[in-house]
């Protein structure tokens, strides 16, 4: 950041690995009257926005879609589960927040809620293995993470059940899962269009737009078995320009 600085560039976009760590160095960009932009990566400091994927409404369109799933089916049953990310990841959080609230909003219980830990397919598995234990009726679950949500959908596979599980990312492995059956869908994050928006943000604040909050929520979008192949031609378009 200040070797760029020290080149007297109009605008920086930053995806830090440690956003804590990177303070000095922003503000440093700022006193010189460089808009600094944080890509995708929790805000830390004194930039000017954060561009980062709306998790709290990809949450929503998870239940949503448990929801039309499971009507279809004629289920009765009203209770789901979610997986949690870790309590530290600030944003991420948001995504079970949307689905909770959304599974209130349209009448189901949620019967059990697990922090996943570790944060990947085993701990995905162990969740759900623990849910089932804890709610065998459970009809539909959410996990808030792409690696975490296919050791959950094994899990289901393993125990022989027919619940509902959506995940979190588009992770490749996700995508596999689903078109093999054994995840229902996953809300996908679009890398490609939070970088390319960072830099039209950076534009606009160089010709004077203010943000309210900082904070630029970004469209995710619902992956299912019908809208995979569209979504990855989509993108393998984009990444070709």
């Amino acid at each position: 950041i200040n070797s760029l600085v020290g080149q007297k560039v109009d605008g920086i976009v930053i995806t830090p690995i440690d956003p804590g760590a990177i303070g000095p160095a922003v503000q440093n960009a700022r006193n010189a009257g460089i808009p600094v932009v944080c890509a995708d990566i929790g805000k830390t400091g004194p930039v000017n926005a954060l561009l980062i994927s709306n998790n709290f409404k990809g949450g929503q369109m998870a239940m949503d879609y448990i929801d039309k799933l499971l009507k279809a089916k004629g289920n009765k049953v009203m209770k789901v589960g979610t997986g949690n990310v870790q309590p530290q990841w600030t944003y991420a959080r948001e995504r079970s927040e949307g689905f909770k609230a959304r599974a209130k909003e349209l009448g189901y219980t949620v019967v059990s809620e697990i922090v996943v830990d570790p944060p990947d397919a085993a701990g995905g598995y162990d969740a759900m293995q623990n849910m089932l234990s804890a709610a065998p009726d459970i009809q539909g679950v959410f996990f808030a993470s792409g690696r975490e949500a296919v050791g959950a959908a094994n899990a289901i596979k393993a125990a022989g059940k027919a619940i509902v599980s959506v995940g979190y990312n588009g992770d490749p492995e996700e995508i596999q899962a689903i078109k093999d059956g054994i995840l229902n869908a996953t809300i996908a994050q679009q890398p490609y269009n939070i970088g390319y928006e960072s830099v039209k943000l950076v534009k606009e604040i160089l010709a004077g737009k203010k943000l309210e909050d900082g904070v630029v929520p970004v469209d995710v979008a619902l992956l299912t078995p019908d809208t995979i192949g569209p979504f990855q031609k989509d993108y393998e378009a984009k990444m070709a320009k």
